[in-house]
């Protein structure tokens, strides 16, 4: 049986294959993150302690091409020990690491430790970020998985000197509101 490690490097050419640029590009790219995932799911041990060390080494490589497919499986086969190795990609604040995947899993699996590194995430700036898609995500987060802390936060943001965040926060409150 292949290790994980062959699977991941097999994957990750398909995925470079399938990025190419020509028509059907997208559609391509799910498929092979489909089919990624289901090898991921069919494999029989435990996978968790692996993708710790994946995501760990990736803070240090910042192979983010790699992450991509490491996130997909961390999808695919969930487990809290993840979230410490996320949240140090997320802290290192780096332009194009997979930083809204990440927030999507936190989102989906988070809890309230997370929400430090969500708040730091919130004053992040990048250029290939001008509508502010990540610090909204990250206001969404921290609204899930924040409990008090999350709330409070979010009514300071609402006041604010960032009017754009600040409009959206005011828009979760309401939304959390009914």
């Amino acid at each position: 049986m292949r290790s994980l490690d062959q699977i991941l490097d097999e994957y990750q050419e398909r995925l470079k294959c399938a990025s190419k640029p020509g028509a059907g590009r997208a559609h391509q790219i799910q498929i092979v993150f489909a089919e990624f995932r289901r090898i991921v799911e069919s494999v029989q041990e435990d996978v968790s302690q692996y993708l710790v060390e994946r995501f760990e080494n990736l803070v240090i490589t910042k192979e983010w091409n790699r992450a991509n497919l490491l996130i997909a499986a961390a999808f695919t086969r969930p487990s809290p020990s993840l979230l410490r190795p996320m949240l140090a990609i997320l802290a290192l604040n780096e332009e194009f690491a997979p930083n809204e995947m990440i927030v999507d899993y936190i989102l989906e699996h988070g809890d309230s430790t997370c929400v430090p590194s969500l708040i730091e995430t919130v004053g992040s700036r990048f250029e290939s970020d001008p509508s502010r898609q990540l610090p909204k995500k990250c206001l969404e987060a921290i609204l899930e998985v924040g409990g008090e802390e999350g709330i409070r936060f979010l009514a300071r943001t609402s006041r604010g000197g960032d009017e754009e965040l600040s409009e959206y926060a005011k828009e979760l409150i309401n939304s959390a509101d009914q």
